[in-house]
């Protein structure tokens, strides 16, 4: 039978833009240089030049973590920096307690009057003082500021000021350079102050007992080699008050 034409394949059409299409290399697939290709990922990725990216990955910074050793030694180190200062705390305390122990303490201990008062005349009281410590006083001075106030007035806001300020100028006043000294004990029991008082104070007012007569005073002297100080109040009503044993004042009392 004749043999009609012979049929012509059609070439598969291309990209539109009629540009070469690389060919692809299926799975499996031998390679022109004998090998396979592999799988869709390819060793690095594709630029874009077709050219896989050879360089290597940058590493990855992980968080630092303390090895047991240098935790065992920090926590060693803190423990002994606060044994060490718990230490230095109580050593301090014990020194400031022994140290209160052991120093002075210079106060008063009573008031009198040896001799009751005259219109127009001088008059004088005496503050017996003690050193109840257990070293020696030095360096004592004493100072007083006796005042005279209407009965009325004595429970007043400017009596109780000026007995405050009296207080205050106290806390302020040196001990005297190789002045008095102190010694502790009994024997110093007899040691007396004598404060004298202006005869313009004694009046007769004063006499009749309508004023008072209020004496706020101060010691201050050296013990360790610290600064110390007793403040003191006295008053006295003649006819009321027993010459022999003043009283204290409310206020104006303190020693440091």
């Amino acid at each position: 039978m004749p043999r009609g034409p012979a049929r012509r394949e059609t070439a598969p059409v291309g990209p539109a833009d009629g540009g070469r299409q690389e060919p692809r290399v299926a799975v499996g697939e031998p390679t022109p240089s004998g090998g396979r290709a592999g799988s869709a990922a390819v060793a690095g990725p594709v630029i874009s030049s077709g050219q896989a990216d050879t360089r290597p990955a940058p590493p990855r910074s992980e968080p630092r973590r303390w090895p047991a050793r240098e935790t065992a030694i920090l926590v060693a180190v803190t423990i002994v920096a606060l044994f060490a200062l718990g230490s230095d705390w109580i050593f301090y305390h014990q020194l400031t307690q022994l140290r209160a122990e052991q120093r002075a303490w210079l106060g008063p201990q009573s008031a009198r009057s040896e001799r009751p008062p005259a219109l127009g005349k001088d008059f004088e009281m005496a503050v017996s003082y003690q050193n109840t410590g257990r070293e020696p006083a030095s360096d004592v001075v004493s100072e007083a500021a006796p005042f005279a106030v209407a009965l009325d007035q004595a429970t007043s806001a400017t009596v109780d000021r000026r007995i405050k300020d009296a207080a205050e100028h106290c806390a302020g006043l040196a001990p005297g350079s190789g002045t008095k000294v102190v010694y502790p004990g009994a024997s110093a029991a007899g040691e007396r102050t004598a404060i004298p008082v202006r005869r313009e104070l004694i009046d007769w007012e004063f006499l009749y007992g309508v004023k008072i007569l209020v004496v706020p005073g101060c010691y201050a002297y050296k013990s360790g080699g610290a600064a110390h100080h007793s403040a003191f109040c006295f008053f006295y009503q003649h006819g009321f008050s027993n010459p022999t044993n003043w009283p204290l004042c409310q206020a104006g009392n303190y020693a440091d």
